[in-house]
């Protein structure tokens, strides 16, 4: 009898676990997991970023947020190795205008002067857009200038391109809008896009460079509203003072703000509205270092 019995619930314990497997994924995670559909679980990278130049599939240079393991005390070294021996972690769709063998031995700042000491390899690289790369992700409030040596010895062209000074005045994803060059102004607009900055030198007639940046930034986030402002511009401060009630957009408020930076020597910038504060931004200053 008791055999008989064993026999019994053995095969109603392996009649159940067919059951179970038979079952299907889905069903079985509505019935135990509280009707959870993995696809709707966002998948999130909460690790930090490096912001570096690179070219996109237009051939523009622009702004990209790396995601890295962490952010090394020595950024500089991170940032080139993230332009050269670690391209790869760059997302699909993007490359460096650097060749990826050139090395960087040790680097020194001093005076805002940032001197990169680099292997041969650099003059094999992308001439123009390398010293666009090079100035837009090296150059910040802190450093205004860079340098590259090769050997001990400042080299003077990178693949035929020749180099007088590597700053960001020499400009980014040129565009044209006068045939009059020698009367021109060059400006730099940077777009806070939602992918990436998007920094373009506009060669134009325009005198007025800040009305144009601001005309310029409003252009190409399709503010319909005419923006009524006056601004007070010295040798530190910038102060817009929108005259009518706004809302400005956390893209357009950091489009002008890297817009400003990037064409104005300048301590500070702000915004208000009917002279109430709205925003302020504070450019800064670096210490003298060196790295071997």
């Amino acid at each position: 009898m008791k055999t008989k019995f064993k026999v019994i619930l053995v095969v109603m314990v392996m009649l159940l676990v067919g059951v179970l497997l038979a079952i299907p994924k889905t069903t079985y995670d509505k019935w135990f997991n509280g009707n959870q559909n993995n696809n709707d679980i966002p998948n999130v990278d909460n690790r930090p970023s490096e912001v570096v130049y690179v070219k996109n599939q237009e051939g523009k240079l622009v702004g990209l947020s790396v995601k890295v393991d962490k952010i090394e005390e020595d950024e500089i070294l991170q940032k080139w190795n993230l332009l050269t021996t670690n391209s790869n972690l760059l997302p699909a769709g993007y490359t460096s205008a650097i060749n990826n063998a050139a090395t960087l031995n040790s680097y020194e700042i001093k005076n805002g002067v940032l001197e990169l000491n680099v292997s041969e390899e650099i003059k094999l690289s992308e001439g123009r857009k390398t010293l666009e790369t090079i100035a837009w992700t090296f150059i910040n409030g802190e450093i205004n200038e860079v340098s590259l040596v090769v050997n001990g010895e400042k080299i003077t062209e990178v693949n035929g391109y020749k180099i007088s000074k590597i700053t960001k005045k020499m400009g980014i994803n040129l565009e044209y809008e006068t045939s009059y060059l020698l009367e021109s102004t060059a400006t730099t607009i940077v777009y806070s896009l939602d992918e990436y900055m998007l920094p373009v030198t506009y060669f134009h007639l325009e005198e007025d460079i800040c009305s144009y940046i601001v005309d310029k930034t409003y252009e190409k986030f399709d503010v319909n509203d005419v923006w009524n402002y006056e601004y007070e511009l010295n040798e530190e401060a910038l102060v817009i003072n929108f005259i009518d009630d706004v809302k400005i957009e956390e893209d357009i408020l950091v489009s002008l703000t890297k817009s400003i930076e990037s064409n104005f020597n300048l301590v500070k910038f702000s915004i208000t509205n009917q002279e109430e504060n709205l925003y302020e931004a504070v450019f800064g200053e670096i210490e003298d270092v060196k790295k071997e």
